[in-house]
């Protein structure tokens, strides 16, 4: 039985190229579709509280469309980028035909295995959040906070009952939505559309109104801090962190100045530069540097906390860390070195 779009005067690498493509554009636009209706839906949601008229506040249908479409939006990349990676337990006559199409001589049918997910299977929520930040480590930073607590939330909503939610959770789940599906937008995973509909007023409505009361939140955060600092007599703590500890970084508080940490994550960036010898001879050239990427601060002497992205930008601790002074211990921890 062929597959929809299957030719019969096709070879099988390029049938299963075609099953490739159109699952690719399956799962990206079932993510656009999923998030277009969840946002819709929140829409309506505040529209109704505002003036009077919601009689059923069913968050569960609000939070299941939009969790359904941060998932899809994650593995949308990641069919894309490794399309191999959005299975998981691939057989070896399997992860052979998807690595190398033109080698596999088998008359097997892995046309059909391949569409409907029953076997193999697609990967887990946290799986694809993992993989996303091997493609793109450099928004871990922003989504971290906000992915990391979604796996549970996604299986509840849409598999079983989601208990009272309140205003701040719900919109920390659409904040997650649109600044993804805007991130998506900027990668060209989704075709231009023309919005008749407002969503895009909406959204953007929506965002500074978070981040304004993000915002709020800091200030209130620093603001204890600064109590807590003047009640308690602060002392220049010790904080035994080593040059080799990957995952923190420490750094002056910027309320009370104490020895505090930052928590994230170091790697190898690579640069490619353009050498001039002054006359006239260029020559092109990579350089490698280690880099810290900071996702969240604490302070055990006056009890700031920060977390991700955003409230680190609001005190200036967001940017990345230069450790190239490690480098070589990096790569001798993480990297096997052949002998010349």
């Amino acid at each position: 039985m062929l597959h929809k779009h299957q030719n019969p005067e096709l070879g099988y690498s390029e049938k299963l190229n075609n099953v490739i493509v159109e699952i690719q554009e399956g799962i990206r636009n079932g993510a656009d579709d999923y998030y277009k209706a969840g946002i819709d839906l929140y829409r309506n949601y505040t529209k109704e509280l505002e003036d009077g008229s919601h009689k059923r506040h069913n968050v569960q249908v609000i939070v299941g469309n939009l969790c359904i479409s941060i998932e899809l939006m994650l593995k949308a990349v990641i069919a894309k980028e490794t399309f191999i990676f959005i299975y998981s337990g691939l057989s070896d006559e399997l992860a052979m035909a998807l690595t190398y199409p033109d080698k596999v001589t088998t008359t097997y049918n892995f046309v059909n295995e391949l569409s409907t997910f029953k076997k193999p299977k697609s990967i887990e929520f946290n799986e694809a959040v993992s993989r996303f930040y091997k493609i793109f480590p450099e928004q871990k930073a922003l989504f971290d906070t906000f992915l990391s607590n979604i796996s549970d939330i996604r299986n509840n909503s849409v598999h079983a009952y989601l208990p009272k939610y309140n205003k701040h959770q719900l919109e920390r789940i659409v904040f997650t939505a649109i600044k993804l599906h805007r991130f998506l937008n900027e990668k060209k995973y989704f075709e231009f559309d023309i919005d008749n509909s407002g969503r895009s007023r909406f959204e953007y409505q929506f965002l500074k109104d978070f981040e304004q009361e993000s915002g709020n939140s800091f200030e209130k955060k620093i603001k204890e801090a600064k109590e807590k600092s003047k009640k308690t007599m602060l002392s220049n703590i010790e904080i035994a962190v080593s040059n080799t500890d990957w995952n923190r970084f420490v750094t002056p508080c910027p309320i009370c100045q104490s020895k505090a940490i930052l928590t994230g994550e170091t790697d190898i960036l690579q640069e490619e530069v353009i050498d001039d010898d002054m006359q006239g001879n260029y020559r092109n050239s990579m350089i490698e540097r280690l880099e810290f990427t900071p996702i969240s601060f604490e302070c055990v002497s006056c009890e700031l906390k920060l977390n991700g992205l955003m409230e680190l930008q609001f005190a200036s601790l967001e940017k990345p860390l230069d450790r190239s002074e490690f480098l070589e211990e990096f790569i001798s921890e993480f990297y096997i070195i052949e002998d010349s």
